[in-house]
């Protein structure tokens, strides 16, 4: 078998999984030796190498047990079945994907709660340089799965409306003087559609807030209305991509490294008829890979065994009466949380505190509360 097959074979895409820089172009194979690279090598291969140029089968035998500790039946096992060796042939093993000192991740028992797991993850996934003026872009999502990511962070915010051909204002004007002059076409939203919407919507609320088909009010206006919701940093220069388009990516890659299951964390800053559109897009892009309600509650997560081939969308929940709920206890150990304890109540703040020495102790407070 020779070299070339090998690495034909070779599972790139597990390999590219170790990491590496998100732009950087690696198949495995390093192409470009350095001149001191090759001299040492060929130093080093003819101390060793016999009359005729070559490493004898046991020399090859020990080479690959002894110095490379290659595994006898892995991807490099066919060198020890040859009667001999060459340098350009040694040269070209330890130049491919086999040669690579980064062994490929070992089994695991992925049998245990999801939560038993350290998660590779990713923050900000969409952007390609910094927070404040890079792009946003698809690119950025299929190079952090490319690399092994598990879980990906979406920040989506809304994006165009715009009417469905055959609605709007402007579409009633033009039945109305019946001008079929004009194609069919989405049609932009002017101050007196989204006016209309909006008292539209405030009725519909309150006098039949579910029609007949069980469809909610925003479910009647996605019926009309297109809506792109889009991904970018909020409150920057950044630049935008459709959340549509950050969906496609994801579906294209998703389990192009491995086949455990992919977590997006969705960040969501829309209004209830874009998180519509949003459910609708994911619901069409990732209908085959989302997990279905459970028919009943679990006292425990799923494990990755069980959500191979899998995309879990992680959101925070807003409570129906949109104002969270949530408790000032000293219970919570969560950062943001206590923080927001010293905006709304006056009567705690918050005081810092250094870690304990023996990080071993199941006291859990770095932070502590008190009383004025």
């Amino acid at each position: 078998m020779s070299v070339k097959s090998v690495t034909e074979n070779f599972p790139l895409a597990r390999y590219r999984a170790g990491g590496g820089h998100p732009t950087g172009q690696r198949n495995g194979i390093e192409e470009n030796l350095e001149e001191s690279f090759v001299s040492h090598f060929t130093q080093l291969f003819n101390k060793y190498a016999g009359p005729n140029g070559t490493w004898h089968r046991d020399q090859i035998g020990l080479f690959m047990h002894h110095v490379q500790v290659e595994n006898p039946e892995g991807l490099a096992s066919y060198l020890v079945d040859q009667d001999e060796l060459n340098l350009p042939e040694l040269i070209k093993y330890l130049t491919s994907p086999c040669g690579n000192i980064l062994e490929m991740a070992a089994p695991q028992d992925l049998t245990w709660p999801l939560n038993n797991y350290f998660i590779s993850s990713s923050h900000n996934t969409y952007l390609t340089g910094n927070q404040l003026s890079s792009d946003s872009s698809t690119e950025a999502y299929k190079d952090a799965l490319l690399h092994g990511c598990r879980c990906i962070e979406i920040d989506v915010w809304d994006g165009k409306e715009q009417w469905k051909p055959g609605f709007g204002l402007e579409d009633e004007v033009d039945r109305e003087m019946k001008d079929t002059s004009r194609e069919a076409a989405p049609r932009k939203m002017g101050f007196a559609d989204r006016a209309m919407i909006k008292i539209g919507r405030w009725a519909m609320n309150k006098f039949e807030p579910v029609d007949p088909d069980g469809k909610t009010v925003d479910d009647r206006l996605l019926d009309v209305i297109d809506a792109e919701p889009r991904v970018l940093h909020g409150f920057t220069l950044t630049k935008e991509v459709l959340f549509r388009d950050v969906c496609e990516t994801v579906k294209d890659y998703a389990f192009s490294t491995s086949d455990l299951p992919l977590i997006v964390s969705l960040e969501v800053h829309c209004s209830p008829l874009q998180q519509g559109a949003m459910v609708n897009i994911m619901d069409e892009v990732w209908a085959e890979y989302l997990l279905p309600v459970p028919e009943f509650e679990s006292d425990y997560l799923p494990s990755p065994q069980e959500l191979r081939n899998k995309i879990l969308i992680k959101v925070k929940y807003v409570p129906e009466d949109g104002k969270g709920n949530r408790k000032d206890t000293p219970d919570s150990t969560d950062e943001e949380s206590m923080l927001e304890v010293v905006v709304e109540g006056d009567e705690k703040k918050v005081k810092k505190i250094k870690p304990p020495k023996d990080h071993s102790s199941t006291e859990s407070p770095w932070y502590s509360y008190s009383r004025d």
